[in-house]
């Protein structure tokens, strides 16, 4: 079975494509002929940001992270080659947002309270964070 090979690129998309939907969510609370959808599917691209989030570097992972090496053709590498490769999120902060992503692709942004749109961006970007601190530290 082939490996996922997942680019820097693809999570930093996931992830603004996350906080586009939060965005059109919030914007719906005040003009509800605003309605928060997108490109792909959120809740997709949450599950995929989870599964990058919870990879045990000590097992085999089923993901391979695409690095960009300067004028070259971009390499695969496991996580157990990225130095130091954590993703800093807590469990709870990961089912939190979920949570909110379901709700509002449940309710079509009608159910939802704005101080948890908030706190999911907030998560999202300690995300985006944490994902451009660890491909950083890639040794390649």
């Amino acid at each position: 079975m082939e490996k996922e090979k997942i680019s820097h690129a693809d999570v930093r998309h996931w992830i603004h494509e996350c906080n586009r939907y939060l965005f059109l969510a919030k914007v719906h609370l005040d003009d509800s002929s605003v309605h928060p959808i997108i490109d792909g599917d959120p809740i997709n691209y949450i599950d995929k940001l989870i599964n990058v989030s919870q990879i045990d570097i000590e097992e085999e992972s089923p993901i391979q992270f695409l690095i960009d090496v300067s004028e070259k053709e971009s390499t695969a590498v496991s996580p157990k080659e990225i130095v130091n490769f954590k993703l800093d999120l807590p469990t709870e902060e990961i089912s939190n947002l979920r949570q909110t992503f379901e709700q509002i692709s449940s309710s079509g942004g009608d159910d939802i309270q704005l101080d948890k749109i908030k706190h999911a961006q907030e998560i999202l970007y300690k995300l985006l964070i944490s994902v451009g601190t660890a491909w950083k530290s890639s040794p390649i």
